[in-house]
């Protein structure tokens, strides 16, 4: 179904051509869902999806030499993660 590698080519695919709206505050999984490839996915994948999301974008981030990826192409996914931080 999917793996860090599927994930992690999907979120280089969005970056080049998003199928959403990439500003809009939601999580990974949220975001997902509505793109056609992961239009699949159940409530019950969303940690898992979640947690390899972040993680691929941290390697893409990485990548570019540390710069965020993340937080310039997907404001709203960013965003999301940074009100999760602020309620724990």
């Amino acid at each position: 179904m999917y793996n860090f590698e599927t994930i992690k080519n999907w979120i280089h695919e969005q970056i080049a051509q998003p199928d959403c709206d990439r500003i809009q505050v939601r999580s990974w999984y949220k975001y997902a869902k509505e793109c056609p490839k992961w239009s699949h996915l159940t409530y019950g994948h969303a940690p898992g999806f979640c947690k390899l999301a972040k993680l691929a974008g941290q390697e893409i981030n990485e990548e570019y030499g540390g710069k965020d990826i993340i937080k310039l192409h997907f404001p709203g996914i960013w965003k999301h993660s940074v009100k999760i931080w602020e309620t724990v």
